[in-house]
């Protein structure tokens, strides 16, 4: 008896904790579990626009809110009501007589109940759940006012369970559609499938710049689709300098980047269409192509991918110009001229060449060599053709143990984590022009800027004002360079902690060499490993005096 008696007292105490009230930010709730909570009420000083959290906290305790209770926001004068992913039910009256225009219901929603957003200016309702939630049946006790003044938007394939299966509930609406559109980095973005989860770029605000880089993945309401699709017109007329299409790509339609401003474009190994007048309108010089497989390529002529293509430079993967061009079939044809070229590598960086005319590779990869110190080569030789280092391909340096890199004034471009999950404290761009980079969240060239020191030429702030900033500092330097265009391509000074090792060609002798601090000279000499662990941190010059001319070079302590 005594054991039944704790028993039943133990539940009653449970049982009062689960009623506890608590108010957040305007919002009255009521614990419904060790964990959740339902809304109660409402108060109007937190004004007409209105977000409900996922989760809130009282005392040591954090809840999800699960429930919008009974005429908790009801008669509050609400023009917006935003409802958390982690709400599975609406109960009767909710949200009834506000001013609401618009409203979305979260994919976890199951259960909407009579009057709850009744007395409303509603004109349009999404639904993000698959599974449609049980709905109020229209009339005196429906969920909304009259439903054929309102537009629904469903998930992607769903429009059949929602509106016309057995027992579908979500009827007479004035319309209803199925690939609602979101907007990530300026680029409106439409859903394509949800098995799996794929989008296409579908239009472009201006107000995102004139060089674009189309990412491989976006996240819309907590879900992630692939990129695999670049819409009609999407890029149509926007005045675009450079673009970057992701490796997820697939498709591109038709005037898809028509009328920009466009020299050269990379197509993605993974592209198999490239549709009519996708290119048109641009000041092509160079298109060039991963996929060994050559993608189906709209006819030359007015209906062609490309304006005329005997002004394009067409480059291929390596060893496959046959069957872009002669092979039976072949659709890549009447361009100025066709190359393929591999991958090559120099000291430690792997290249790929980008344009033959003029001569330009891109840095896509590094064999760490346990030196933190980079830098990279303004030129670069291959069989006897010099390239101009132009631009850093996506994660080309992602984590290589670098804490400095000095880029040279060649690169205009630097791609997605190019330097990101580094130690990085000192970054030197040589370009009085700032190169292009990401900015900011996971895809930010740089990772993390907030420890690094960015130093850029004199007088160039203004240059860099734009993507380059959240640096840690930012300095005008006086930039030095090699005085010898061929020592540029015959030294390469490799820089550890406590070791400079200058290395050189066969022709070319090392007589002397002198560190310059900005204070002065603070050290010189003849050996080419020259101790350096007695320097204090800091940014130094050396400059190397060979039988064919002088080389000098910055360098970070």
């Amino acid at each position: 008896m005594n054991k039944t008696l704790l028993t039943l007292v133990a539940l009653s105490i449970v049982a009062i904790g689960y009623s506890k009230s608590f108010i957040v930010n305007n919002i009255t709730y009521e614990v419904t579990s060790p964990n959740t909570v339902i809304t109660t009420a409402y108060n109007t000083a937190g004004g007409t626009d209105v977000v409900i959290p996922a989760q809130v906290t009282s005392g040591p305790t954090t809840y999800d809110v699960t429930v919008i209770g009974p005429n908790s926001f009801a008669i509050k004068q609400l023009t917006s009501a935003i409802i958390p992913i982690t709400v599975t039910e609406i109960r009767s009256g909710a949200f009834q007589n506000n001013n609401l225009t618009t409203i979305t219901i979260p994919s976890n929603v199951t259960n909407i109940q009579s009057w709850a957003f009744l007395g409303n200016s509603i004109t349009s309702v999404e639904s993000k759940n698959t599974t449609p939630p049980n709905l109020a049946l229209p009339g005196s006790n429906g969920a909304f006012d009259d439903r054929g003044d309102i537009d629904l938007i469903v998930p992607f394939g769903t429009i059949a369970a929602y509106t016309t299966d057995q027992g579908a509930k979500w009827t007479g609406f004035n319309s209803v559609t199925d690939a609602p559109d979101f907007v990530v980095d300026y680029i409106t973005f439409e859903v394509t499938s949800h098995s799996p989860n794929t989008v296409r770029a579908k239009s472009y605000n201006t107000a995102g710049g004139t060089s674009v880089v189309i990412p491989e993945t976006v996240t819309d309401n907590f879900i992630t689709y692939d990129v695999t699709s670049i819409g009609p017109n999407s890029f149509f007329n926007k005045q675009l300098n450079s673009v970057t299409l992701p490796s997820s790509v697939i498709l591109i339609r038709s005037g898809a980047f028509q009328n920009n401003n466009l020299t050269n474009i990379t197509i993605p190994a993974n592209v198999f269409n490239i549709q009519a007048w996708a290119f048109k309108g641009n000041p092509l010089t160079t298109v060039m192509t991963l996929g060994t497989t050559p993608s189906y390529l709209s006819a030359a002529g007015s209906n062609g991918a490309f304006d005329d293509r005997s002004v394009i430079n067409l480059v291929v993967p390596f060893g496959t110009i046959p069957a872009y061009t002669t092979d039976q079939g072949a659709q890549w044809t009447g361009f100025n001229s066709v190359v393929d070229t591999p991958p090559f590598a120099v000291d430690n960086v792997t290249y790929q060449v980008i344009s033959t005319s003029p001569n330009a590779v891109t840095a896509t990869s590094y064999k760490s060599t346990g030196a933190s110190n980079l830098m990279i080569p303004a030129t670069v030789v291959e069989d006897g053709v010099t390239y101009s280092v132009t631009e850093i391909s996506a994660s080309a340096f992602n984590d290589k143990g670098l804490t400095s890199v000095t880029i040279p004034g060649s690169v205009t471009l630097i791609g997605v984590s190019a330097f990101s999950d580094n130690p990085l404290t000192s970054v030197t761009s040589e370009s009085s022009a700032a190169p292009i980079v990401i900015s900011g969240g996971a895809d930010d060239s740089f990772g993390d800027r907030s420890n690094i020191d960015l130093s850029i030429p004199m007088g160039q702030s203004g240059e860099y004002a734009g993507q380059w900033t959240n640096f840690k500092s930012v300095s005008e330097v006086t930039l030095v360079g090699t005085s010898d265009f061929q020592l540029a391509n015959e030294v390469y000074v490799f820089n550890t902690a406590d070791v400079l090792t200058v290395n050189s060609s066969a022709t070319a002798r090392l007589e002397s060499y002198t560190i310059y601090s900005i204070s002065g000279e603070v050290k010189s000499g003849t050996e080419s490993a020259i101790e350096i662990a007695s320097l204090s941190k800091g940014i130094y010059i050396l400059e190397c005096s060979f039988n064919k001319g002088t080389f000098i070079q910055k360098f970070v302590k």
